[in-house]
């Protein structure tokens, strides 16, 4: 890419470097090590353990972009397919009633 002056190229660079600050991309890392820095590590079954930090959330504007990580390995025929479907909604999928159905 060809820029006319050193300012043009400073301000690209400038709107590049904040557009990405609150990329998908950035925030899934930003949150990566935030566990890895202050989660509290827990055994499981398999002794292998966890890392787990409670409370935290990511946001997207999805009229903008697509939240899509490539940094990690991506299934992307699925990531396709589950977009194109028609939005279904949420309701319990089994055939013995769960507890929270019974309160309602």
């Amino acid at each position: 890419m060809q820029f006319e002056s050193a300012e043009e190229q400073e301000a690209f660079l400038s709107k590049a470097d904040h557009l990405h600050k609150w990329s998908g991309e950035c925030q899934y890392e930003n949150l990566l090590l935030d566990v890895l820095q202050n989660g509290v590590p827990s055994n499981d079954r398999t002794g292998v353990g966890t890392i787990s930090l409670f409370g935290t959330r990511m946001e997207f504007d999805l009229s903008k972009a697509f939240p899509l990580i490539t940094s990690k390995k991506v299934f992307l025929k699925g990531v396709i397919v589950f977009g194109l479907r028609r939005p279904r909604p949420l309701g319990w999928g089994g055939s013995k009633p769960s507890s929270f159905h019974r309160l309602l």
